[in-house]
């Protein structure tokens, strides 16, 4: 890891080169607050971003204000263990992949790639409030008195409903039963939004 802070548009950039060569492995970036981030790779497709106890498009949205940061590129075969937080949307992947040309920024410089208006979409509107109730009631046949508990959690860690709601099947025992679940609950939640 090269001990320089570089601009985050320069990192960026790196892991676009990292895509075009069909890498697979971890990108570790340590930010200039010395936070920890994780950029996963298969085969050229960013599987995964890990920040400030947060993945994937949450995990995008803090590292877009981070002006700098060290960069190391780990090629692994692990990188190939499916994501357990889901896809990363489209407009996270667009930023990831807006990097400018590296040579535009002046080093030291703290601008970098703004966000496409599309990712504002992934912040608005907040539903949770009204969500939440419906998903409790619908956890309460699956998980009983825990319920409440496994929602309070889930809730508490993401603000994408799919994330919430994987999460909670996550405590399912059966596929079977985990995948009548999250059909009842999203046809739920379809109602709402």
């Amino acid at each position: 890891m090269s001990n320089e802070i570089r601009p985050f548009s320069t990192v960026l950039h790196e892991l676009n080169t990292l895509v075009g060569s069909k890498s697979s492995g971890f990108l570790f970036l340590v930010t200039n607050e010395n936070a920890a981030a994780t950029i996963r790779l298969r085969n050229g497709t960013i599987e995964e971003v890990s920040f400030a106890n947060r993945h994937n498009d949450e995990a995008v949205q803090l590292l877009m204000k981070v002006p700098g940061a060290r960069a190391r590129f780990q090629p692994s075969v692990m990188a190939a263990i499916p994501s357990k937080y889901g896809p990363l949307s489209a407009a996270s992947l667009e930023w990831l992949m807006s990097a400018p040309d590296a040579s535009a920024t002046a080093p030291g410089s703290a601008t970098h790639a703004a966000p496409p208006a599309a990712i504002s979409a992934i912040t608005t509107p907040d539903l949770r409030p009204k969500q939440r109730p419906v998903v409790e009631a619908i956890a309460l046949t699956y998980f009983g008195p825990i319920a409440g508990l496994l929602c309070e959690e889930a809730f508490g860690e993401s603000r994408d409903i799919e994330r919430i709601l994987v999460q909670i099947a996550s405590n399912l025992a059966e596929r079977a039963e985990a995948d009548r679940f999250l059909a009842e609950a999203r046809k739920a939640i379809a109602r709402i939004t």
